[in-house]
């Protein structure tokens, strides 16, 4: 199988292929947006709440980068 190109922010970090890279812009541009619209219709709880589910999901698609670059 083809090894896909890998792109990561600094030297040492985890490389990400594209569809990675894409896939984390939409959860985090997605994520901030619920976020703000949350603050400011309903409450600060609610825009936390979707906060930290934007952050699990960002960690998510970093983790599933770094167990299919270790080739695992």
């Amino acid at each position: 199988m083809e090894e896909k190109p890998r792109f990561a922010i600094r030297r040492g970090a985890v490389g990400l292929t594209r569809r990675q890279w894409v896939i984390l812009g939409g959860v985090l541009g997605v994520g901030i947006a619920a976020t703000i619209v949350l603050v400011v219709v309903v409450s600060l709880a609610a825009g936390g709440v979707a906060l930290g589910a934007t952050a699990v999901a960002a960690g998510l698609t970093i983790g599933f980068g770094r167990l299919s670059q270790s080739g695992g």
